[in-house]
Parts: structure tokens; C-alpha cells; sequence
């Protein structure tokens, strides 16, 4: 049978140990940058709005993924728009603007890894119109979604974004490098457990 809830936690999302050991494959990516990318994202940037339907998501600022880009990777990496477009017609409540982009982060022997998605943001009105407010900063959220999404995929702010399989762990040790990321030691997280049904709440 399925089970209702799956007891994982924030452990889960720390490379596997042997003999005390992380057993990280061993690549140009150096055990430091992957601890820095898995670690848990501090409370006080986890921010929460308001979404369709009335529902709450929880969701991390772009700056923050950048800054963790920019300490790991020493400001070297790249993200390329690959293709933005208004799904829908503007005016339609439902429309939004989505973007394919590409995230590289490399190193200086020309090492790279790259992740691939894509991001969306609605389409916002002047109150009582169907016209935009401000399409241009519609299409700039839209590109920032993108890039949140695929520095994701390499393991930042996985405790938010993949929340809905995880559950903060108090035995994981909290911020200790860098610390540039090591405010707000000590909060604790609201537990979040995953459910075969629907959860009441999701990341964006």
C-alpha cells in the first residue's frame, strides 16, 4: 500500500556518510561548495504569499539564491533566457508569462554543470482593468522563477522547494558555513509532512 506521509527529513538532503565520511563522488565541485548548496535556507528568508485560489506559499527571494550562486561559485556562473512568451491573451485573468532559461555554474578550468527549467508569473491588472500594471517587471518575475527553479535543481533551498517530500530535522546542524547564512540559528521551522492528498500548502 501507498503510505499517507513519508518520514523524511532534512538529513535526507545531506550527501550520504560512510565511516564519518561524505561520500561525495568525487568532481570538480568540491565537498565545501555542496554543503554550502544542500544547506538548510535560514528561516528569515523564507517568505510566504498569497497565491490563487487563497492558498499560502511559501517561496525564497531570487537575491538569496544568487548570493548563494555568487559565494559557492565565486561569481562564476551564467544564466541565458532561452525563450520568454505570454501564454494566454493579455487581458485574460489566467494569463502568465513563461520563461525557458539555463543555469551554468563553472569553475576556471572550464569545468560547468547545467540545469535546464522553466519559470512563469501571472499577468497583473490595474484594479477593475484588464490592464497590465507593469508587464515589464511581469516578465523580469517570470525570468527570476526560472533561475530560482534552476539552482533548485542543484540542491539550493530544497528544504523549501521540496518541501512537500521533506521535514525540517532540529538534529541537522544549522548553519555553520559560511556564515554569511548563518543568521537566525536556533528558530525552529514549522513541521511539513508530505501527503497523498492534496496539501493545504505549496512552494512556488
Amino acid at each position: 500500500s501507498v503510505p499517507t506521509k513519508l518520514a523524511l527529513t532534512n538529513k535526507d538532503l545531506e550527501p550520504e556518510q560512510s565511516g564519518g565520511k561524505y561520500m561525495i563522488p568525487k568532481t570538480w565541485v568540491s565537498e565545501r561548495q555542496v554543503l554550502r548548496i544542500v544547506q538548510r535556507t535560514p528561516p528569515q528568508v523564507i517568505l510566504q504569499r498569497k497565491g490563487r485560489g487563497g492558498m499560502m506559499f511559501d517561496y525564497v527571494p531570487g537575491s538569496y539564491f544568487k548570493k548563494v550562486l555568487n559565494f559557492t561559485f565565486g561569481w562564476n556562473w551564467d544564466f541565458k533566457i532561452t525563450k520568454q512568451e505570454i501564454i494566454g491573451t493579455i487581458g485574460d485573468e489566467w494569463a502568465q508569462i513563461v520563461t525557458l532559461g539555463s543555469l551554468t555554474v563553472k569553475d576556471d578550468k572550464g569545468h560547468t554543470i547545467t540545469k535546464e527549467d522553466n519559470g512563469k508569473a501571472d499577468i497583473k491588472y490595474l484594479k477593475g482593468t484588464k490592464k497590465p500594471m507593469d508587464i515589464g517587471n511581469d516578465f523580469k518575475a517570470s525570468a527570476t522563477d526560472c533561475l530560482k527553479r534552476c539552482a533548485a535543481q542543484l540542491g539550493i533551498a530544497s528544504d523549501v522547494y521540496g518541501k512537500g517530500e521533506f521535514v525540517p530535522d532540529d538534529s541537522l546542524p544549522e548553519n555553520s558555513d559560511p556564515s554569511f547564512l548563518s543568521a537566525g540559528r536556533g528558530k525552529k521551522l514549522p513541521a511539513l509532512y508530505y501527503s497523498s492528498r492534496r496539501a493545504a500548502h505549496g512552494s512556488r
